[in-house]
């Protein structure tokens, strides 16, 4: 496991020793530009394998998920992390024993093939569960990680079971590797990796007792308002046409697709307007009734919410 990839190694004496504090820790922060993270509390008994982030452009930190660090973790009793407003998405994965984790009041046990997904921005606390835990934390960030966690895990339980480690752990390899030898285009093949292990963690959340599957009410009115968005649909025949009460539906389509129904109906006339915009002749004015809405002034209001500028800037923006 983890053959032929160089790590910096922090050996813990065995006592409750806040990493944070520690002299090494420090150094190896500073060197390689860690972000700060507040309310941090950290405390390690055992012995940690770090790999960690080479330098990235600001242009490419904007367009593509990066490894800020990874590390192995082979923990005792006393280990434990504390912590939030820490810009980080964070994959752990457990190998031996035990451990434990509280997120969004909500508590996990973590067992060997166990692992999580979390936003290091809210409060979270994990730790040893027992005398020993080995487990391996990757945490990225960058592109359009923000967008895939809110779209794919947000909503979802964070612990999943994986029943193939050799897959994971092969993908996993594959993007450490990828971070230590330099290559052309290191950088892009370690977002679009990155990308195929959240999938594969995707799957293997499907196959979790604890994930919850898309009700089909909320996924047949999703299809029904993708066909019909062009009409006067109001909430009120949303909730008809699924069967369920206004208030029922309004809570439940929030849970599963990040809007409310009528947030989700323009967004999707919002979406058909840019694409006519960009490629038709079609005034902004007929723009605006054809894809549904009222009136030319409550087109505009909507589109400059949306994208900072009118439907006319939006097209000369296009044009120049």
């Amino acid at each position: 496991m983890f053959e032929h990839i160089y790590f910096f190694t922090h050996q813990a004496d065995g006592e409750n020793q806040e990493v944070l504090e520690d002299e090494a820790y420090q150094k190896m922060a500073k060197k390689h530009h860690l972000p700060p993270a507040e309310d941090t509390a950290f405390c390690i008994d055992g012995k940690s394998c770090y790999l960690l982030q080479h330098p990235l452009s600001r242009e490419k930190q904007k367009h593509l998920m990066y490894l800020q660090s990874f590390s192995y973790m082979d923990t005792g009793a006393s280990y434990y992390t504390k912590r939030s407003n820490y810009p980080s998405f964070l994959l752990l994965y457990t190998y031996e024993g035990m451990g434990e984790l509280i997120y969004r009041g909500q508590r996990y046990t973590l067992r060997k093939g166990d692992g999580f997904i979390i936003d290091c921005r809210e409060a979270q606390f994990y730790k040893t569960m027992g005398n020993h835990w080995c487990h391996s934390d990757l945490h990225f960030w960058g592109g359009q990680s923000a967008l895939f966690y809110n779209e794919n895990f947000a909503n979802k339980p964070p612990v999943f079971h994986c029943t193939q480690q050799n897959s994971f752990q092969t993908q996993l390899e594959k993007i450490l590797r990828m971070q230590n030898e330099p290559m052309i285009n290191r950088d892009f093949y370690i977002s679009f990796e990155l990308e195929k292990m959240l999938f594969h963690i995707l799957e293997c959340l499907k196959e979790f007792k604890n994930t919850e599957e898309i009700p089909d009410t909320i996924s047949l009115l999703q299809n029904y308002l993708e066909h019909h968005f062009a009409q006067d649909i109001t909430l009120e025949a949303m909730a008809e046409f699924t069967g369920i009460s206004k208030y029922h539906l309004c809570r439940q389509f929030k849970k599963y697709t990040g809007f409310s129904p009528r947030e989700y109906l323009i967004h999707l006339r919002l979406l058909q307007a840019q694409m006519l915009l960009q490629s038709t002749e079609i005034s902004c004015y007929k723009i605006g009734i054809m894809v549904g809405f009222a009136n030319e002034a409550n087109f505009i209001q909507h589109f400059k919410k949306a994208f900072d500028m009118t439907p006319g800037e939006y097209r000369n923006t296009i044009k120049n």
